[in-house]
């Protein structure tokens, strides 16, 4: 599965996280596997994160060529 940055207030319960989150002590915050539940995504959101990294589901993601883009 393909790993990508995602904004924390975007964030949904159910996402996988991509890689071990850690405080600023060095604290395991979320472990690279985690489900994000509502109170993990507030907790990630109050240390200060502004993204972070979370497996992609492959869902709505619609992959177009560089021709496809300047098309009129």
């Amino acid at each position: 599965m393909r790993k990508i940055y995602i904004g924390v207030h975007d964030c949904r319960p159910g996402m996988k996280v991509a890689e071990d989150i850690f405080n600023e002590y060095g604290t395991l915050v979320a472990a690279d596997g985690m489900v994000l539940d509502e109170h993990i995504i507030s907790r990630i959101a109050g240390l200060g994160f502004n993204r972070i990294k979370v497996y992609d589901s492959g869902e709505n993601i619609i992959e177009v060529s560089n021709s496809d883009l300047f098309r009129a």
